[in-house]
Formats: structure tokens, C-alpha cells, sequence
């Protein structure tokens, strides 16, 4: 959507989409480390994992809402 006319970059930044994929990385392990042994610190670990996936994703959310306010200011 370059070349549209708009003063900002478009799309989804790479940076934010690398920090999300880490971070389901990162989950999947802690998930496997704690299904197959369910200690304080491993649930402890998943938690922590389960926080940082959901902000990584809240800010998707906020890139989302300000491309589409972008789209529409473009308008």
C-alpha cells in the first residue's frame, strides 16, 4: 500500500511480527515444560510466557485500529 500518498510507513511492522512469533516460541516450550512437569516454577514460567504472547498481541491489536485509522484520515 506504499505510494498512497499517506506521511507514515503501511502494514504491520516486521519488528512487532518477529517479537509475536518469539513469543509463541517461547510459550510452546513453557506449555511442554509444564504439562509434562507441572511445578510451581514451570507454572510460574507459563504464566510469565502467557503474559508477554498477550501483550505482544495487544500491541497487534493497536497496529490494527491505527492502520485503519490511517486508512480512513486517508480518505
Amino acid at each position: 500500500m506504499a505510494g498512497n500518498g499517506d506521511d507514515g510507513p503501511r502494514g504491520i511492522d516486521r519488528g512487532l511480527r518477529e517479537r509475536v512469533i518469539e513469543q509463541i516460541t517461547i510459550v510452546s516450550d513453557a506449555l511442554d515444560a509444564a504439562v509434562a512437569n507441572p511445578t510451581d516454577n514451570t507454572l510460574d514460567e507459563l504464566r510469565e510466557a502467557a503474559d508477554n504472547l498477550m501483550r505482544a498481541l495487544g500491541r497487534v491489536l493497536i497496529e490494527i485500529e491505527r492502520q485503519r485509522s490511517s486508512q480512513k484520515s486517508s480518505r
